[in-house]
């Protein structure tokens, strides 16, 4: 990896230390999970948790399934399907927690990968903020959580979809490559019938300076990289 800037495969390492799980045995759910990858950072912390992820391509959640039978995690299962059929697919108010690292471009806006499965990653082709949002109402539980992490420059927008769908933003942080630098990332988390007000914590800085993780960033790896 290279350590000269903000790396996207950060991501789900941010995502997963700063969501809350709620101390009691919850239900949690990945939109979008990929090789499942947060869900395995967020094993080792919720061993308790019923830990489900949601992806609509195959052969990442082959992958997942081959990834959980090598570390041998029980507690999660995997559903291949649209995050936009998330109605059909669950009932109402069945998660605890939602997360998700969605595609952060809009179709139209830079350079679309080649790749299907890269394109379809960052941007939204298959899946829109506002789709995220809306099933994210539907599956979460009143008081339930919602955690994303995303580009700064659609915070507004953000902001005012969870509003939106009655998911109260109630944290807020933003992410920077290095100190004094400009936020690259930024982590949002709601409440289903939240009546909060919002809370802006400290940011968090990736790199002290080229090659270098700063402390807390150190310690994020260090909690979460060596799951089991």
């Amino acid at each position: 990896m290279s350590h000269s800037g903000y790396r996207y495969s950060l991501d789900p390492f941010l995502l997963a230390h700063f969501v809350r799980v709620p101390p009691r045995t919850a239900t949690v759910m990945d939109l979008g999970t990929g090789s499942g990858i947060i869900l395995f950072l967020l094993h080792k912390r919720t061993p308790g948790a019923r830990l489900f992820g949601l992806e609509r391509q195959g052969a990442l959640l082959l992958q997942a399934r081959e990834e959980q039978g090598k570390r041998g995690v029980k507690n999660i299962s995997w559903v291949q399907g649209d995050i936009r059929s998330c109605h059909s697919l669950f009932r109402e108010a069945t998660f605890d927690l939602v997360l998700s690292n969605p595609p952060f471009r809009k179709v139209g806006t830079g350079r679309i990968n080649p790749d299907p499965g890269k394109a379809s990653a960052r941007h939204e082709i298959h899946v829109t903020l506002k789709d995220i949002l809306v099933q994210s109402a539907h599956l979460l539980k009143k008081g339930g959580r919602l955690a994303l992490i995303h580009h700064p420059s659609r915070l507004e927008e953000l902001l005012a979809g969870m509003e939106g769908v009655d998911i109260r933003p109630e944290r807020l942080r933003f992410v920077h490559s290095f100190e004094g630098a400009e936020a690259k990332m930024i982590l949002v988390e709601g409440i289903r019938n939240g009546k909060g007000g919002l809370q802006i914590e400290a940011p968090l800085i990736v790199y002290e300076e080229k090659s270098v993780y700063s402390e807390e960033m150190r310690k994020i790896y260090g909690k979460l990289d060596s799951c089991p």
